[in-house]
């Protein structure tokens, strides 16, 4: 039975701290599959998933333990974690299966869809992010649980990048190209996302 790491998130666009999550988990799984989401949970515009999963693959071309999965986020698959996981284990039931987020959101995981049996049914990997702390409250994951307190840069969400781009100011564009891969880089700028032009 494989040890698969999911790892979902929008990758709006992808950055070097998601590449920071996916490293820090790779030495303890046999796989980690990254699952662009069709739909924001929160309902926010996203990229188009073509154009995500097109970015992430470029970061991950041939690598022998990361799958990108655009397929398992298309609308027609559920799209909140606890019924995903659910439809995964039905679907592919011969894995043993870890949820990968970071610890800004084991510590709101209350906020997400039926946290309770999400927590009950499924094991995790949490990973530190940035600036948040590693304290949360660990008595909520009743499954098989990973922490990795791994050194991190603060980093900057993609939110906050997409800010970046935005300004076009020299110190953004700056903080832009220290924080996205150059193959993400250069597909926004190719296709035109999120108004970004190369300066």
């Amino acid at each position: 039975m494989k040890k698969i790491a999911i790892y979902g998130g929008s990758f709006n666009p992808p950055t070097k701290g998601h590449m920071e999550v996916i490293n820090a988990v790779l030495p303890h799984v046999d796989e980690v599959w990254v699952v662009p989401v069709g739909k924001h949970p929160f309902n926010k515009e996203l990229a188009s998933l073509e154009d995500r999963e097109r970015m992430l693959y470029n970061l991950y071309y041939n690598h022998p333990k990361v799958s990108i999965c655009g397929h398992l986020g298309k609308p027609k698959v559920p799209q909140k974690t606890f019924l995903f996981m659910r439809h995964l284990r039905k679907l592919l039931p011969d894995n043993d299966y870890y949820i990968v987020i970071g610890s800004d959101n084991a510590q709101e995981i209350r906020k997400w869809y039926k946290w309770k049996q999400l927590c009950k049914e499924n094991k995790f990997i949490i990973v530190k992010r940035g600036n948040f702390t590693m304290e949360f409250d660990s008595k909520l994951f009743e499954g098989s649980t990973m922490c990795f307190n791994h050194k991190c840069e603060k980093g900057y969400s993609s939110s906050e990048i997409r800010g970046f781009i935005a300004e076009q100011t020299k110190y953004s564009n700056d903080l832009v190209k220290r924080w996205l891969p150059k193959s993400v880089m250069t597909y926004i700028d190719m296709h035109k996302l999120y108004n970004y032009t190369e300066r």
